[in-house]
């Protein structure tokens, strides 16, 4: 788990390239964040085209003016569809970033940078850099996302803890009948018995009746 710690004064952005239409992950992680009480900004089509060509000047103004404009210092990235255009296209964000000063190290204002997609994305950015990125693949529960983003537990409500926790038995539940196989000794109801059955009259009222 992330050492790496929110205060509250933090403001997460939240980015994708416009290529990707994935939304839905994106709004749920900001939903999460602004119920534990932090602010949180999604990038909008404009930001979103602007991330997907991040070279192009332009483009590089009007990302790092929307980051300054809503004073955020922590950023996350979302790219869902093909991996190695994932890693191009996060790794050309990063490199804005860098070479314009945007990480506290270097006196900026950028804490922390996240990456979210699919698992062999996520696999080759911690491949290639050694880990300094935190990746979220998608199976991660409500709470274990939070801490990974660096949630104290005490600023996580006791709603998304139980909520978790019921996520976490039915995996738990789905898990054990797989690992068992159980469910292979239950055999379908045979009900090709009725008329008209395997026929070209076979039709859905003679099966339910």
């Amino acid at each position: 788990m992330s050492l790496f710690r929110l205060h509250k004064t933090d403001v997460i952005g939240l980015i994708r390239p416009s290529v990707d239409a994935h939304t839905l992950g994106v709004s749920t992680v900001a939903n999460l964040l602004e119920e534990c009480g932090y602010k949180v900004v999604i990038g909008d089509a404009n930001v979103a085209a602007a991330v997907a060509e991040i070279s192009k000047l332009d483009n590089v103004g009007f990302f790092f003016n929307w980051i300054e404009k809503n004073r955020i210092t922590v950023l996350g990235f979302s790219y869902r569809l093909d991996p190695q255009q994932a890693q191009l296209n996060f790794g050309k964000v990063l490199y804005q970033l860098r070479s314009r000063n945007m990480f506290v190290n270097n006196r900026g204002k950028i804490r922390r940078l996240f990456f979210a997609g699919l698992p062999e994305a996520c696999q080759l950015i911690r491949r290639e850099y050694k880990g300094e990125i935190e990746v979220f693949i998608g199976d991660e529960t409500p709470v274990e996302t939070l801490k990974k983003i660096g949630v104290p537990e005490f600023n996580i409500p006791n709603a998304v803890i139980e909520g978790s926790a019921y996520d976490d038995q039915r995996w738990e539940f789905a898990k054990n009948l797989i690992v068992e196989q159980k469910y292979l000794a239950v055999q379908p109801a045979n009900r090709s018995g009725y008329n008209g059955f395997g026929t070209f009259s076979d039709n859905i009222m003679n099966r339910v009746t």
